[in-house]
């Protein structure tokens, strides 16, 4: 039986842009705001044919968005679901910064803070470290 996840946070995770809507699940803490294509398609309602758009539908607009992608992945055999992404978002008129860019554009304000915690969320195999406010319904 694996080890009891420590009763304190093991690290504190600290918001780049504070306006930007809280990360959702274990990949939005590893530098994402969207979940990445392997823990969409574990849900049954998600499947390759329908991944750009559900990760579409998810995007909000007027913050920053961030897909943490696999080029091996969203490159080859999601290439067709990356593309369908991408082509709705442009017809909305998203704009796609650099992440380096949008850092710099906040580094004049103070960093939020938010306690990492430790254990097992819907939709991911295992224990994974996810922030709390991000399994919180979205209000």
């Amino acid at each position: 039986m694996p080890d009891a996840p420590p009763a304190s946070p093991i690290l504190t995770f600290h918001r780049l842009i504070e306006q930007a809507r809280p990360p959702m699940r274990a990949d939005r803490s590893a530098i994402g705001t969207l979940p990445t294509a392997d823990e969409v398609l574990s849900r049954p309602e998600v499947t390759p044919a329908n991944l750009g758009r559900w990760l579409a539908e998810r995007v909000r607009p007027g913050e920053l968005n961030v897909l943490t992608l696999h080029a091996e992945v969203e490159g080859r055999e999601l290439l067709p679901a990356f593309r369908e992404f991408l082509t709705i978002l442009l017809a909305r008129g998203a704009r796609f910064p650099r992440l380096l860019d949008a850092a710099r554009a906040a580094a004049d304000r103070p960093l939020p803070a938010e306690e990492i915690a430790w254990g097992r969320i819907p939709h991911r195999i295992g224990e994974v470290g996810f922030q709390p406010s991000a399994l919180e319904p979205a209000g």
